[in-house]
């Protein structure tokens, strides 16, 4: 599982077999092959991963009959990632350009799966509110400048990671 911070994660085990209750413990570890050490509290067949802090934990289960004889079962080992939100690393300065001149809005995100989608707009006095540009969709735009006046540009930055926040 793959998600960004504060996001709900929830892993699942689906056990059979055996006679009586079935006993699950969940265990954490920093690493595949590291030492995995019992979560209190976890003993349910779902665990809720915490979310709260970014990073990448592995999780497995066991699960036995209650005092009958049989074996426990260790499940296979899940990752969970979790990422930080999306966050701008660069982005566009106000400018004061030439008419006709060449100019490129660019922005630089980082965080969340790393796999983003754009939409830059325009500010639209008459409805006082930013407009979606057509086919503005990537990390850059070229805004045209063959028109005097000023114009306002922002871009909504968007990761569907489960739990992401748009910037």
């Amino acid at each position: 599982d793959e998600v960004c911070v504060g996001a709900n994660s929830t892993i699942t085990v689906q056990a059979t077999g055996g006679i009586g209750t079935l006993i699950y413990q969940w265990y954490v570890s920093n690493s595949a092959d590291g030492i995995f050490v019992p979560i209190a509290g976890a003993n349910n067949s779902n665990y809720s991963v915490p979310t709260i802090n970014a990073g990448t934990r592995f999780y497995r289960v066991s699960v036995s009959n209650d005092n009958n004889g049989c074996n426990t079962v260790t499940s296979d080992i899940a990752r969970v990632i979790v990422n930080r939100d999306p966050f701008f690393v660069s982005e566009p300065n106000d400018d004061d350009i030439c008419l006709n001149e060449n100019v490129e809005l660019k922005v630089e995100v980082a965080g969340g799966s790393g796999i983003y989608s754009y939409q830059w707009k325009k500010w639209d006095s008459a409805g006082n509110n930013y407009m979606d540009i057509q086919g503005a969709v990537n990390s850059t735009y070229n805004p045209p400048t063959d028109e005097l006046g000023s114009s306002l540009y922002q871009v909504v930055v968007n990761d569907d990671l489960t739990g992401c926040n748009s910037i």
